[in-house]
């Protein structure tokens, strides 16, 4: 390992300046509307909260990377209702915080990943529903199910509104062959097969916060770029 290329710094894409300001717009309002919406349904000595802290995790991503497949509905709904159900489960099943709150997180993950629902902060509500022990022995289930079932539905709500509002396509649609590929790059038949891409994938055998169909458009756009770059010198060369 050369330690000289080490780094704390994450290599991100770079991001315009409106697009940042659009997916902090988008949290704000989202989790504005979130909270006070939910403040109309449940009272303050029945909630472990109007807002639970893991929706600051699902904004940041449901607004800051839209396209991610740890975005999408499905990962929302379906991961936080798999966390709330673990958390519930392994709360009447372990005595002990730590032990309850380990297990609760790691069931979440598991099932997450047969279903097909990743969605990291997800793990952030089962610890959530561990931790609420104190409430609902006071005001019961609904005290812990109740805000986190209509924060993600209403959160979930709002980032469809917001993110094709401001120009994003929300629900992400996979860009497929004969959809929305760049006829440059298809025409100079420089499209990779997508059982190349995903043996590619397995031997990887990580999971990506992208989805392979945007992977395979970036690629199709770096030998596009690459191939013009190299047109471009070959002319000044001949010229």
């Amino acid at each position: 390992m050369n330690l000289s290329k080490l780094s704390i710094f994450p290599a991100l894409a770079p991001v315009s300046k409106r697009e940042i300001f659009r997916a902090s717009l988008g949290a704000f309002l989202g989790l504005l509307v979130s909270g006070s919406t939910t403040g109309l349904f449940m009272t303050d000595q029945v909630a472990i909260g109007i807002l639970v802290a893991p929706m600051g995790a699902s904004a940041v991503l449901l607004f800051g990377a839209p396209t991610s497949p740890f975005a999408q509905p499905w990962s929302i709904l379906a991961g936080n209702t798999v966390a709330l159900l673990s958390g519930l489960i392994i709360l009447l099943a372990v005595d002990d915080v730590v032990l309850a709150a380990s297990f609760a997180v790691s069931l979440t993950i598991g099932l997450m990943f047969f279903l097909k629902c990743i969605h990291p902060p997800s793990g952030a509500v089962a610890l959530t529903v561990i931790l609420s022990q104190p409430a609902i022995s006071e005001f019961g289930y609904h005290a812990v199910v109740a805000p986190i079932s209509l924060n993600s539905l209403i959160l979930l709500s709002m980032a469809v509104l917001f993110n094709n509002l401001s120009g994003k396509k929300y629900p992400h649609i996979p860009v497929t062959d004969t959809g929305e590929k760049s006829t440059q790059v298809d025409s100079l038949h420089l499209s990779t097969l997508p059982d190349d891409l995903n043996q590619a994938l397995k031997r990887y055998d990580e999971v990506l916060n992208v989805s392979p169909d945007q992977l395979d458009w970036i690629m199709n756009q770096v030998q596009l770029q690459s191939y013009q770059r190299k047109l471009k010198g070959f002319l000044v060369v001949t010229s």
